[in-house]
């Protein structure tokens, strides 16, 4: 079994990534960490990561590349090493800073990768999709027109996951407002809450919830709605 993690802040915002890798019960990294070439200064590598299912390919984005336009790397393994394929991945047409590599996804055989952007064009967003293969190539590129809408309310994934209770859960809100962060474990018992002032765009709040282990869900309250996702902590 195989886990990938990201840190966006690491090295003074460049980003990092690394790879673990599980033998009965105890987790070991595998390889050096993992960071993308031909990044800008403030990349923020790790800010979303993928795993494919095969443990083979590994995606990474970076939101902040290249003045928040953003990219994202992809990398395999051969035996235990990890290396790079190809350049750095950024789709086609983008409208403004669209901040691709916020949300990344690849399919279980590493053949197959998505990249999302949600302030594209305005934050009506869009996600492209490549073919991965010695060389990656775009494949498509896919947006929802919602000229009418709102910038969308996104709640993404906590950094990382699983985690030891300390990470990072990126979102965007329309409009400034004041939100509430609760955190509940399976049973529904309350384990932390939050209230904090947020402007509109794409924000962060980092948490620590270590002394917790096991599957919690986490949930955002705004004027614009309320999201939930999910989150495992493991201990030390």
């Amino acid at each position: 079994m195989s886990a990938v993690a990201g840190a966006s802040a690491d090295n003074s915002l460049i980003g990092a990534t690394w790879v673990f890798t599980r033998s009965g019960g105890s987790w070991t990294q595998q390889g050096n960490r993992l960071v993308g070439t031909h990044s800008t200064s403030t990349a923020r590598q790790g800010s979303s990561v993928a795993l494919s299912a095969d443990g083979n390919t590994a995606i990474t984005g970076g939101l902040n590349d290249d003045s928040g336009k953003g990219a994202m790397w992809v990398f395999t393994r051969n035996g235990t090493t990890w290396s790079q394929q190809g350049s750095k991945l950024k789709g086609t047409s983008a409208v403004g800073a669209s901040k691709q590599g916020t949300a990344v996804a690849v399919n279980a055989i590493g053949t197959t990768a998505l990249i999302g952007g949600p302030a594209d064009n305005g934050s009506k967003g869009a996600f492209w999709v490549y073919s991965l293969g010695s060389i990656p190539s775009v494949k498509k590129e896919i947006t929802e027109d919602r000229n009418n809408e709102q910038a969308a309310f996104v709640l993404g994934q906590s950094v990382p996951n699983p985690s030891t209770g300390q990470f990072t859960i990126g979102f965007d809100v329309p409009e400034g407002c004041i939100a509430e962060w609760i955190f509940s474990d399976m049973n529904g018992r309350v384990v932390r809450s939050l209230k904090r002032e947020y402007p509109a765009g794409a924000n962060q709040e980092s948490f620590d919830l270590q002394g917790n282990t096991g599957v919690y869900f986490y949930q955002l309250k705004t004027p614009a709605g309320i999201k939930t996702g999910k989150l495992t902590i493991v201990g030390y």
